[in-house]
């Protein structure tokens, strides 16, 4: 992640009509030379800011189950990026994000999962996915615990919400997992 504060258009005088004195932009980006390109502009480097799936070849089936494009597109007429998902993208164009950050540059950052719960379990869907667990049933394995309490996105896990093999195979929970609460 990166920031950057300046006067907008370049060169105005804060106070002045038409000048923006708090223009603050944000970006995402996922290579080391995007970063070095976003600090020799006056971007500050802020730290990682998370993980996304990198691109893939054959779209759309190489994307990850419940996994959408994550998009980067700027409105350089207001100096401003904005990272969204495919679920997004004709709204933000539609508001003119268009160009790409570097010029030239894949403004697909990768793949990243919505931020939904499905089954209102705590967990979004795309954890699920991870775990193997169902993002349409609270309780994967039917033992009368949500999958959330179980394995909750913060803290420890209390037990295995894919015991009595109710869940995908090959995923975290392969060799199975308890502990007593």
């Amino acid at each position: 992640m990166t920031s950057r504060a300046r006067f907008w258009p370049l060169g105005c005088t804060p106070g002045v009509t038409g000048c923006n004195g708090h223009n603050r932009d944000f970006l995402l980006l996922t290579s080391a030379a995007h970063v070095q390109t976003a600090t020799n502009a006056g971007y500050d480097y802020r730290g990682l800011q998370g993980y996304v799936y990198q691109t893939c070849t054959p779209e759309p089936t190489c994307i990850p189950q419940g996994a959408e494009r994550l998009w980067l597109k700027c409105k350089t007429a207001d100096d401003d990026c904005t990272v969204f998902l495919e679920r997004e993208r004709s709204g933000f164009e539609a508001q003119g994000y268009t160009a790409a950050y570097p010029a030239g540059s894949n403004m697909v950052l990768g793949y990243a999962y919505p931020n939904v719960d499905s089954d209102g379990d705590g967990l979004i869907d795309g954890f699920e996915y991870l775990l193997g667990s169902d993002p349409n049933h609270a309780d994967s394995d039917r033992d009368g615990i949500p999958d959330g309490v179980e394995y909750p996105q913060a803290g420890v896990p209390a037990s295995d919400p894919c015991s009595s093999g109710r869940c995908r195979a090959d995923y975290l929970f392969e060799e199975g997992f308890e502990t007593t609460p």
